[in-house]
């Protein structure tokens, strides 16, 4: 009963989790399916220990990848341990959530329970549910191509892509269940590769009516899956497939069972040739490939669209001369190779990524097109392991991946018949493990062109178990040898332990259902709603994330409020929670900054300079801890520009600092034209009339032609 129970939790898990999704949430995609991933988890892991209590003979075997996946869990602990923010490494980063200790832990979890049922029959069953799930996701993906996005349908009310910011067009890149187009497409390409296994098994049974419909039907899944692909315009995703095409035959070549190979490697060479239609039909999205495929089809003009993920509501559309997201990479890769540098031991902790990222920024990221998006991850999941997680954890990383690598060449290459076992049901393990293992290699390649998800990191965890498997295998029987009081109490605390885990899962959706809640409360400017929502999810689930936006809410509702005395009370509330955040997060750039803003209303709203002067102090720290963001720089001659307007005697010395960071700021982007149009301004106003037509004519020339303000300006200086 307990094992039925186990596989039907693996069965719900890789159907639903593709698929899930809401847009009650702050995140729509991830967030869904990680928390689902950590209630069967749990699930899973509580069954799992009961049925350990219960058996009569208690063994445990350790394999050596095992031991691989509990070295580089240590290492996260110990990267964990030493971070510059634990409750990030802890849950993962407020908007990604996937990636932290908590989801290393689930996914070993799910590991170490699937491996331990030792059924092949199980593991297959497991992919071809996972493969059913990606037909669904390519079915409620699909009418989003021709403008009937079924997302935004159950979202709105309406079908149409109308519900996506200016950053999603799923009619020119679509990313269906999964969030973003590079997300669909890796998960695509892992599956991909599982489909042949099951088109290739059909193809060598014998020639049914039965048989024959279900290669077909698998064959057919193959386009369709290759076709949605391109519609991703996911390029990494694109050559992952593109390389496992090439080494699948390669391998299926070098196996030992030669009877299917001949015949298999011709039913191959037709699928390949299939899928040049759909190439020559749609293209690949790649510039150097596209100009020498005949123009067979003419796809509506495609927008490179950003990494960044954005909630599901209309904004208006505007061009933007977009930077190749792939000069992009390398610059955040250098910026992530000097963060190894910087902490070379255990990283900056697990997930860390978005606030460490701005301690060695390259300046090269402020010439770009998303010079002021915060980058939570580093869009290679090596480079991310290794400034996250040091030398260490990078290595106990790329060892685990070693494993799989030596488990497989250990199996596939070297592997030896086994007796009492037919040969066409070797060729079906031989086929099984070079599906699952190509399939695991696309992972890499699109990790290291990007960062690992949900759906992906799930077979990236369970599906190396497969190498641990033999043909024979087919669950092992555990006799029960009752109960006593011991076991009794061990299962009671079990039940306890997955109970609480149960009500912290329920809380942490419903704190972010009640969080989207107060963001939109606070982008519509009702921060009073938005600070009380705010102040009731801490009373029962805690982010440092919250706080900080508590303490910009209330500081919105001190300015609308007219009664002294609760402005007083306001704004000492907004300072405790901005001190708190910033207490948990002290690394954290955007919190000091969020400091500076909450000290410049003080300094509005009581008048008193000592607020001003300490808004520049918190601004100035969070220029320490992001020495290449061009807006903070920015801000400080902001407050300075400010501060001598106030001062009296200090006058040279703020109109010093204002025009310091100012040019600091067009140092590091000379484009800026909010810092050129402040410079300006203030060269006019200390009575630089010269140096300011200087720089107002630069700005009408180069960067704002149509401003009627710096027009009339000109005129009058020119006068």
């Amino acid at each position: 009963m307990l094992k039925k129970i186990t596989h039907t939790l693996y069965y719900i898990l890789f159907f639903v989790a593709p698929l899930i999704m809401s847009s009650q949430t702050t995140e729509i995609f991830e967030f869904n399916k990680m928390l689902l991933i950590y209630l069967m988890a749990l699930l899973i892991g509580g069954v799992g220990i009961i049925r350990f209590l219960l058996q009569k003979n208690k063994r445990i075997s350790l394999s050596p990848f095992h031991l691989a996946l509990i070295v580089f869990s240590i290492t996260q602990g110990l990267s964990t341990l030493f971070s510059i923010d634990k409750h990030t490494a802890i849950f993962g980063y407020y908007g990604r959530f996937n990636g932290g200790l908590l989801s290393i832990i689930a996914y070993s979890v799910l590991f170490f329970v699937f491996i331990s049922e030792k059924s092949l029959s199980f593991f297959k069953k497991l992919l071809f549910i996972s493969l059913l799930s990606s037909v669904f996701v390519i079915l409620w993906g699909l009418p989003g191509k021709f403008n009937f996005d079924l997302s935004c349908g159950v979202f709105t009310g309406v079908y149409s892509n109308s519900c996506w910011t200016n950053q999603f067009h799923p009619d020119e890149r679509m990313f269906s269940t999964l969030g973003q187009p590079n997300w669909l497409g890796a998960y695509l390409a892992i599956h991909f590769f599982i489909g042949i296994y099951f088109f290739i098994r059909e193809t060598i049974k014998k020639k049914e009516i039965k048989n024959l419909l279900f290669q077909l039907s698998f064959g057919g899944y193959l386009i369709l899956n290759f076709t949605t692909l391109l519609f991703t315009r996911s390029r990494s995703s694109l050559v992952s497939v593109m390389v496992g095409l090439i080494v699948f035959p390669v391998l299926l070549y070098f196996s030992k069972r030669s009877t299917f190979k001949v015949p298999t490697l011709k039913k191959y060479a037709v699928l390949v040739l299939l899928l040049v239609v759909p190439i020559l039909l749609f293209k690949t999205g790649i510039d150097k490939v596209d100009r020498y495929l005949p123009a067979m089809y003419s796809p509506k003009s495609e927008t490179k669209v950003s990494i960044k993920p954005q909630k599901a509501h209309p904004t208006p559309q505007q061009k933007i001369n977009v930077t190749d997201s792939l000069d992009i990479r390398k610059i955040v890769w250098k910026g992530g190779w000097d963060l190894a540098k910087q902490h070379p031991l255990f990283g900056t902790g697990v997930e860390t990524f978005a606030y460490a990222y701005y301690f060695t920024r390259p300046i090269e990221h402020n010439a770009t097109s998303e010079w002021d998006f915060l980058y939570n991850k580093a869009h290679n999941e090596f480079i991310n392991y290794l400034a996250t997680t040091g030398f260490v954890g990078f290595t106990a990383y790329t060892a685990m991946i070693g494993m799989v690598f030596f488990l497989f060449i250990k199996k596939y290459i070297q592997y030896d018949s086994v007796k009492n076992i037919s040969e066409d049901k070797q060729f079906d393990y031989s086929l099984l493990i070079l599906s699952v293992f190509v399939a695991y290699s696309t992972i890499l390649i699109t990790n290291f062109f990007g960062f690992s998800t949900t759906t992906v990191n799930l077979t990236f965890y369970v599906f190396p178990a497969v190498f641990l498997l033999r043909p024979s295998d087919d669950g092992e029987v555990y006799p029960d040898s009752g109960t006593n009081i011991f076991k009794q109490l061990g299962i009671f605390a079990t039940g306890i332990l997955v109970a609480v885990g149960i009500i912290f899962i329920i809380s942490y959706w419903t704190a972010d259902v009640n969080y989207s809640k107060a963001e939109n409360n606070f982008r519509s400017g009702q921060y009073s709603q938005a600070a009380s929502k705010i102040i009731d999810i801490l009373k029962y689930h805690y982010e440092h994330v919250y706080e900080d936006k508590l303490s910009l809410a209330v500081v919105g509702a001190a300015l609308n409020d007219t009664k002294k005395d609760e402005v007083k009370k306001l704004l000492v509330l907004a300072e405790l929670y901005n001190e708190k955040a910033i207490t948990a997060s002290p690394y954290n750039m955007l919190y000091w900054k969020s400091r500076g803003t909450i000290l410049f209303n003080d300094y509005q709203i009581n008048s008193d300079k000592k607020y001003l002067v300490n808004a520049i102090e918190a601004v100035q720290t969070a220029e320490r801890l992001a020495p290449t963001d061009p807006r903070v720089p920015y801000s400080v001659a902001q407050y300075a520009v400010q501060m001598y307007a106030e001062e009296k005697d200090k006058k040279d010395t703020y109109k010093t600092l204002a025009l310091k960071e100012l040019d600091r700021a067009l140092f590091l982007k000379s484009d800026y034209i909010d810092a050129l149009t402040l410079k300006a301004d203030f060269l006019k106003k200390v009575g630089k009339k010269r140096e300011a037509l200087e720089l107002y004519k630069l700005i009408l020339a180069k960067y704002d032609p149509t401003n009627e303000d710096v027009k009339k300006t000109i005129e009058e200086l020119s006068n």
